[in-house]
């Protein structure tokens, strides 16, 4: 296994990283380039009854103010410009870090009353992982995104 330095990554890699990871997974999906905003949706996976929505941040230690202000800022933006528009079944917020019982209860709070499964996806196993193989599980599959040893001159 090769380790992976969040902290070092620009936001966009980790996005593009975890992008990658959940389509290879879930190929009804798409990684949301904005025109003018993401609209609080940086992956989207089709479903049966509705998208899945994946928030994704490169916030690798506990939150500070400023990051906490820009989750509740992308959730705002989901709310208002997403949801009317789209049949949707959870929100997930991505990053690695794993969360405390307070930041928890926060997001628990942040998203009350708006009838999704809501979830925030962290380092934990069958999550985004501090460490991933170092041959892609589909060799010779392109996914535009930076390879492990990419990752480990970032």
């Amino acid at each position: 296994m090769t380790p992976v330095n969040w902290e070092r990554l620009p936001g966009e890699t980790v996005e593009e990283f975890v992008a990658a990871m959940l389509l290879l997974r879930n190929p009804h999906g798409n990684r949301i380039t904005p025109s003018r905003g993401d609209r609080g949706v940086d992956i989207r996976i089709a479903g049966p009854d509705g998208f899945d929505i994946y928030q994704v941040k490169r916030f690798c230690r506990p939150l500070t103010a400023r990051q906490v202000a820009d989750v509740e800022e992308s959730w705002r933006r989901f709310v208002a410009e997403t949801l009317p528009v789209l049949p949707v079944r959870s929100w997930t917020l991505v990053m690695p870090w794993n969360p405390t019982h307070e930041r928890l209860e926060w997001l628990e709070r942040l998203t009350a009353g708006s009838g999704l499964r809501i979830a925030w996806m962290d380092r934990g196993p069958g999550h985004i992982r501090p460490e991933i193989p170092a041959k892609p599980p589909s060799a010779g599959l392109d996914l535009g995104v930076p390879t492990v040893s990419d990752l480990g001159r970032a």
